[in-house]
């Protein structure tokens, strides 16, 4: 399974990129994906570690992604990346995020005019509080013709990207209240996606519902990517 790594366009980095991931894949058109994601430790040294939720085609060949990174140095930031495989390229400025802060994050997709409202909204841990971080709300339309030359949205996915010699080093990544939205009354996708690499995850409570014998629901508690030496995770 490919995905397409948002900097290695971007920068044409030359040194090796490494990744762990899950995608899942209902074999239909994804209308809508909703996700928590629960910013972990700021990592250590050396490389740049990128965490994220997306959406690409099977041909792995457009990324629609909202994106934690480190690039700047000793703290995470985030952004909005909209990338294809000719190197062109959306990304909205960057935002300080911390330890703890949960990034409440919606791709949904106008099903009449084919354009994808990205919605994400960042709420204060305890670290960012105390840094002065505040609430934050942000929008975006991605317009039909930016993912139109590349096929419709069929994979949900769930990553965490290391560049220049980066290792997963910050614990516990947690994706949380997960809904996917898909045009399919096909259940199965949503118990089994695919793993990209050997690594730990643990999966909450996951409940599926067809609707209207036109489309499924699929939602997922949690995901905990579970760091190397931490196998038992957090305690929940």
């Amino acid at each position: 399974m490919s995905i397409l790594l948002i900097a290695t366009i971007v920068v044409a980095l030359a040194q090796s990129i490494n990744g762990y991931g899950l995608f899942y894949e209902p074999g239909a058109v994804i209308t809508k994906l909703e996700v928590a994601m629960i910013m972990p430790e700021i990592p250590a040294a050396p490389g740049i570690h990128y965490i994220w939720p997306g959406l690409q085609p099977n041909g792995a060949n457009f990324v629609f992604q909202d994106v934690a990174g480190d690039y700047n140095g000793g703290s995470w930031t985030f952004s909005e990346w909209t990338v294809d495989s000719n190197a062109n390229y959306n990304k909205t400025d960057d935002v300080t995020v911390y330890l703890g802060d949960s990034i409440d994050i919606l791709f949904s997709l106008d099903t009449h005019t084919g354009e994808w409202l990205n919605r994400w909204t960042t709420t204060p841990g305890s670290t960012g509080q105390a840094a002065g971080e505040t609430y934050t709300v942000a929008s975006t339309i991605a317009l039909e013709s930016q993912s139109a030359a590349y096929g419709n949205l069929t994979q949900a996915l769930f990553i965490i990207e290391l560049q220049e010699g980066a290792t997963w080093n910050f614990g516990t990544l947690t994706f949380s209240n997960i809904t996917i939205e898909a045009q399919t009354t096909s259940t199965d996708w949503c118990y089994s996606p695919y793993r990209d690499d050997a690594f730990t995850s643990i999966s909450g409570e996951t409940k599926v519902e067809v609707h209207d014998n036109t489309y499924t629901t699929c939602k997922i508690s949690y995901i905990d990517f579970i760091a190397p030496g931490n196998v038992w995770g957090k305690t929940r």
